[in-house]
C-alpha cells in the first residue's frame, strides 16, 4: 500500500512556467481554478475530486459540488436556508458559497 502525502497547496501552471499555490483560497467549476490570497485565479490540470485527494483536509474542506474551501478564507458564517449555511469568504467566490445540507454536520466538525 502507497501512502501518499497531503498537501496544503497545489501545483499551477502560470504564465510565467510551474508555480505553486500554497495559500489556494478555494477552487471551482468545470474547469478547475484556484484563487490565491492575492487575487490572482490559475487554472489547474485537476478537478476537485482530484484536489480533495490531494490537499490536507486539515486545511481544506468540500462544501458543495462547486466549491473547495481554505478555512484561512472563511471570514463569516451565516445560517441559510433548510439548515445550509452560507459563507462570507475573503476573495469574492464565483461559486455558491453554501455549504450543502449533507455537509453541514462535518463542515462543523471540520471547524472544531
Amino acid at each position: 500500500m502507497q501512502v501518499v502525502s497531503r498537501s496544503a497547496r497545489a501545483a499551477v501552471n502560470a504564465d510565467a512556467g510551474d508555480s505553486e499555490i500554497r495559500d489556494a483560497a478555494y477552487a471551482d467549476g468545470k474547469l478547475c481554478y484556484a484563487i490565491d490570497f492575492s487575487g490572482n485565479s490559475y487554472l489547474l490540470d485537476n478537478n476537485l475530486n482530484q484536489l480533495e485527494e490531494l490537499l490536507s483536509p486539515r486545511q481544506f474542506f468540500r462544501v458543495n459540488r462547486q466549491l473547495l474551501v481554505n478555512i484561512e478564507s472563511i471570514k463569516k458564517i451565516h445560517t441559510w436556508l433548510g439548515g445550509r449555511l452560507k459563507l462570507e469568504l475573503s476573495l469574492p467566490a464565483q461559486a455558491d458559497t453554501v455549504v450543502s445540507r449533507e455537509r453541514v454536520s462535518g463542515f462543523k466538525d471540520w471547524l472544531g
